[in-house]
């Protein structure tokens, strides 16, 4: 009976013998830790339903229930408070097969309910992430086309409008036609900016400087009731970062400011500064998937006095196309989240008490000084004219607009519709070429090989590699060799001469 009672006492679950009543005849020392009872006796005598759920009254659903009818084990989960309690009833039946007592044994799986919630909400992280980058690729491989598409529409239009003298009719409608083409493409970039895919290389940044850049343009677009403070530091916090895309983060968050005041007069607080882990926010934090590092982050803080942001929103206001305006596409906010993640930075949303909200990001900061402008205008190349460039493109139709627009900008040409060619004509005329320019995307050898190969015949070829994907997702990855300057389809025709003059320059150390 002693050797009885200590193996009954070591069971690490709560465990009860009830009477056909179901009160409590014999529980163990787990039962007294699991219920905060100092000791077994103050459980005896008292219904297990008093004890176990805290309440006087018999559940209608309780496990004894069931069984009454069954008269076999009966497993059931409860809540306790912010317990799960996962509760087994077994009976114990007399000669005539009637229930003549109960053995209730009770564990707590709080734990292992908070590893269920936390493995279910790991998967539909995963899962949620699976499917950005199903988008992600999507959203690539139709911008792919669709740029490559209208590459040829804005050359051959530009080229037209070039031709013609600038007040004849003809000219007028075709600019038109132009400005609406280059908005299709810019709908095109802002649904690939959404998911993440940033084009451009990152350069040292100061946050603050770069703000106080952009407020004249801020302070012409702004309607003219809405009042703008600002607090930017000088000098302010450095990050790692593309500069067009920061400031068409900040441009996007300063709209969506002023839009929500509406015809009214208003308040917008741009400020930036540099904060510590422990002062980024909780709550409303996007994209879910971020990770807080143990950093200093540099933080820029748009606050408004507007019409703020409903709870039920505050889940939804970065979708893509989501917006509670009845004007706009809805791609603002959605395009600065994209922003935000490809900077591995993070935002916060806040609605104020006093109406309003307050919109902060947080980059990580850079240990590095941002070089002062004067230094970055003195590192530019300058510009080579004239000279053969060898043009491979497989769309026949961007490759014959592409060479027009070469010949009428000063350079000799030669084509080739892929890698394969391209080698072959470049064995032929490799004295003769002075620069390459390449799409990434060809049947038989891509622009990646092709640059490996032309290369390796001569080290010193200035290329230019060319695609209708964003420049970031094109040189994701180890390259063995790197081209000089790259262009997003589609482009303008008049920097395509000049930046295949800059490749040139660099190569031969020219600056003029």
């Amino acid at each position: 009976e002693s050797a009885g009672g200590a193996i009954f006492d070591a069971v690490k679950d709560a465990v009860f013998l009830l009477s056909p009543d179901y009160r409590i005849l014999i529980c163990n020392k787990a039962s007294c830790s699991m219920f905060k009872k100092a000791q077994p006796g103050e459980m005896l005598g008292k219904f297990c339903w008093e004890v176990i759920h805290g309440t006087p009254e018999r559940l209608p659903a309780h496990p004894i229930t069931v069984m009454e009818k069954t008269k076999k084990r009966e497993t059931s989960v409860l809540k306790s408070g912010e317990r799960w309690l996962e509760i087994t009833v077994d009976p114990v039946f007399d000669g005539n097969n009637n229930i003549s007592g109960v053995v209730h044994v009770v564990s707590d799986i709080t734990e292992r309910k908070r590893a269920e919630a936390e493995k279910a909400e790991l998967e539909e992280q995963n899962r949620q992430l699976r499917k950005a980058e199903s988008l992600e690729r999507m959203a690539g491989a139709i911008a792919n086309i669709f740029n490559n598409q209208l590459h040829v529409v804005t050359g051959y239009l530009g080229m037209v409008i070039g031709d013609l003298p600038p007040d004849d009719s003809h000219a007028v409608k075709l600019t038109k036609a132009l400005q609406a083409v280059r908005k299709a493409s810019e709908v095109s970039g802002f649904l690939t900016v959404s998911l993440g895919q940033i084009p451009g290389k990152p350069e040292l940044l100061d946050l603050a400087e770069l703000s106080l850049m952009n407020l004249p343009i801020l302070q012409a677009g702004k309607p003219e009731d809405v009042e703008l403070e600002t607090d930017l530091p000088s000098p302010g916090p450095v990050i790692s970062a593309n500069a067009k895309q920061i400031q068409q983060l900040l441009a996007n968050l300063m709209i969506n400011a002023w839009e929500s005041i509406g015809d009214g007069a208003g308040d917008i607080h741009l400020s930036v500064r540099t904060v510590s882990p422990a002062d980024i926010p909780a709550s409303h934090r996007f994209p879910v998937e971020w990770h807080l590092q143990e950093q200093p982050y540099a933080c820029l803080e748009v606050t408004d006095s507007g019409c703020g942001i409903q709870e039920k929103d505050m889940e939804k206001i970065f979708d893509p196309f989501f917006s509670t305006k009845p004007t706009g596409m809805g791609l603002g906010l959605s395009v600065v989240l994209g922003i935000v993640k490809a900077h591995d930075a993070v935002i916060t949303v806040e609605g104020r008490i006093s109406g309003g909200s307050v919109f902060r990001v947080f980059f990580p900061l850079s240990v590095q000084t941002a070089p002062r402008r004067d230094e970055q205008v003195a590192k530019a190349p300058g510009i080579v004219r004239g000279g053969t460039v060898l043009l491979v493109e497989d769309e026949e139709g961007v490759r014959k607009m592409t060479g027009i627009a070469l010949v009428k900008s000063g350079f000799k040409v030669l084509q080739a519709r892929n890698g394969v060619e391209a080698v072959e004509i470049f064995g032929q005329h490799r004295d003769e070429i002075s620069c390459l320019l390449c799409d990434l995307s060809m049947p038989r050898m891509g622009g990646w090989e092709t640059i490996s190969a032309l290369r390796a015949i001569r080290h010193d070829l200035p290329v230019v590699l060319s695609s209708g994907y964003d420049e970031a997702s094109v040189m994701a990855g180890e390259h063995p060799e790197l081209p000089d300057f790259y262009l997003n389809k589609p482009y303008d025709l008049n920097k395509l001469g000049d930046t295949i003059g800059h490749a040139m320059a660099l190569k031969k150390g020219k600056v003029f």
